[in-house]
């Protein structure tokens, strides 16, 4: 019997995606509203791991149970490293992925220099209350134009490296194996199998 664990979040995407990541650990992943929260958690931090401690904490401190949060954003070499902690709100209302893509794909109109990665941060508070945190990176370019039907969020305009096809073009099984929150998930597992 699996143990449920909350995740502060209420993407459907990427419950979906730690889900499937966490299909053969000793969790069962609930999202925040399954669990019966619909508060919004303010995420006042200025880096993605304050911000994961934000809402790990908040979740933590209502449950008192071991619960995981995670936060991640896209961080484009040509916009200074923008949208960044701001993913999921670059274009003003949270989780509009596609206002969001087009707003990047804008700012970087005339741009040659395409490189981008993802970067994740997961903050799992155990049972004691003590924050581990662990981190995850995913490195490519941008397109020029959204491609693709997978995925979630910026996934049609990122070309991991290695490959000639976008996020959202990719099986899901492929792409969750080798991104950057499939990174920071396995340094978790490892650390619970230590």
């Amino acid at each position: 019997m699996k143990e449920t664990l909350i995740l502060a979040s209420r993407n459907k995407g990427k419950i979906k995606e730690i889900e499937f990541l966490l299909k053969d650990s000793p969790y069962a992943v609930i999202g925040m509203e399954a669990a019966g929260f619909t508060d919004d958690i303010e995420e006042t931090g200025t880096t993605l791991e304050e911000n994961a401690a934000i809402k790990a904490r908040y979740l933590h401190n209502k449950t008192g149970q071991a619960v995981l949060a995670e936060d991640s954003g896209l961080f484009v070499d040509a916009l200074n490293g923008a949208p960044g902690i701001w993913s999921a709100r670059y274009a003003g209302s949270h989780g509009n992925d596609k206002a969001n893509l087009q707003l990047v794909l804008q700012n970087m109109e005339g741009q040659t220099n395409r490189t981008a990665h993802f970067a994740a941060c997961l903050c799992f508070i155990d049972h004691h209350g003590t924050s581990h945190f662990f981190k995850g990176s995913l490195h490519g370019t941008i397109t020029h134009e959204p491609i693709g039907q997978n995925g979630f969020g910026y996934d049609p305009i990122f070309i991991p490296d290695g490959y000639e096809v976008t996020n959202a073009q990719l099986n899901p099984a492929v792409k969750n194996s080798m991104s950057h929150r499939a990174e920071a998930i396995g340094k978790w597992l490892g650390y619970l199998k230590s």
